[in-house]
């Protein structure tokens, strides 16, 4: 049987009519319609909150139109943030810890009274809502990093880690990009 022969299966992942992610995406980016462009990317994202290790894909996709100079660098990490929040989105319903820590905030909103910044958890003890929410971004940016690292982008997890403003930043600055690019 020929490599060219038509019986062979197709790749599981895509169908006949949907491009390769790196298509859709460089469709995505040079898009005249921006409202219809950030409506595809959401359903992607969607998809992908679903599927974890799907998010691989979408990030080597966008990591190759960053090579091809068809996306800047602040685009680049403008769609790692999308695709990023997919995992810290996945892992609110799966990871044990940061189930917890939301059950913990969730479970007793607003049974301290006057006092908003309070909420009361485990034995009615009030524990400060913003310990709690910077244990859960802590732990977020664990399974974040864990993720990078394992799809094959230590340079993304590396500038989270060693400053997250400036990662903050380009993506700011390519939101504002990706809001003007082809239109």
């Amino acid at each position: 049987m020929a490599m060219s022969d038509p019986e062979l299966p197709q790749d599981p992942a895509r169908t006949a009519d949907r491009p390769a992610p790196e298509a859709r995406l460089e469709a995505i980016v040079g898009a005249r319609n921006r409202e219809r462009a950030r409506e595809k990317l959401t359903r992607i994202c969607r998809r992908l909150n679903r599927d974890p290790e799907g998010v691989s894909t979408w990030l080597d996709a966008a990591r190759d139109l960053r090579a091809r100079g068809i996306i800047s660098e602040d685009v680049w990490h403008y769609l790692a943030e999308a695709f990023i929040q997919c995992l810290v989105d996945f892992a609110s319903e799966h990871d044990p810890e940061l189930k917890r820590l939301s059950r913990g905030m969730a479970a007793n909103r607003g049974a301290t009274g006057p006092r908003p910044a309070l909420y009361l958890v485990k034995d009615n003890a009030p524990v400060d809502r913003e310990a709690i929410t910077a244990a859960e971004e802590r732990r977020e940016e664990e399974i974040v990093i864990s993720y990078l690292r394992r799809f094959r982008h230590a340079e993304v997890a590396e500038l989270r880690e060693k400053d997250l403003s400036m990662f903050y930043t380009r993506v700011t600055n390519g939101s504002e990009e990706f809001g003007g690019l082809a239109g």
